[in-house]
């Protein structure tokens, strides 16, 4: 679950994607039973809407009225408004801070959802703790051996990761950063582990 991204309201308005952070008002909503429209649990006035008056596909948060296009239903994974366009991940692009929209339905993977309700949600695995959605203990040093015959350990040189006979110097040290979900470097902790160019390139960095 903890790998999982969910919708946030920014700023009172925009609705994005946001990493899941418990207790986070900004990711709760709640059904309002005198309205039926999908309030913000941070801004009480606010409602889920399909901006100018349903007549786009963008979503965001506005003064709550139980207009057609602030009814949404929860219909088989879905969010399913009242004329039947369906909340979506524009492009259904897992990433931080992608907007989301409202599209005819699909049955694409982005606009299917999970409603996990604030009370049921657990806590983050902490520090020595297994984090089952990542493969790693969470803050516990490791290193990282290439099952080639000499058994070479991911070093650093510089900023740039390459495989060394095992020497037991930090930069062959790393870790798994719970806040971030990235593999940190043991000799300079607040680098993590990068495809360069912002992933547009085949070579790692730190």
């Amino acid at each position: 679950m903890w790998m999982n991204r969910v919708v946030e309201c920014v700023g009172a308005s925009n609705l994005v994607l946001k990493t899941m952070r418990k207790n986070n008002r900004g990711q709760q909503f709640f059904l309002d039973d005198k309205t039926q429209t999908i309030v913000s649990n941070q801004w009480k006035d606010r409602s889920i809407t399909i901006q100018s008056q349903g007549r786009s596909n963008n979503l965001y948060m506005t003064t709550t009225n139980a207009r057609w296009f602030q009814l949404f239903r929860w219909q088989g994974n879905m969010l399913v408004n009242d004329k039947g366009k369906v909340m979506t991940i524009q492009g259904d692009f897992d990433q931080e801070n992608r907007n989301i929209i409202v599209e005819n339905k699909n049955v694409k993977i982005g606009q299917t959802w999970e409603i996990v309700y604030a009370d049921e949600m657990p806590d983050p695995p902490k520090k020595g703790e297994m984090n089952p959605d990542w493969g790693f203990k969470v803050g516990v040093p490791f290193h990282i051996v290439s099952n080639l015959g000499q058994g070479r350990y991911l070093d650093l040189v510089g900023n740039s990761p390459v495989i060394k006979t095992r020497n037991g110097f930090p930069s062959q040290g790393w870790w798994f950063d719970q806040r971030t979900r990235t593999i940190k470097s043991w000799r300079t902790r607040s680098y993590s582990l990068a495809i360069n160019g912002n992933g547009k390139r085949n070579d790692l960095i730190i």
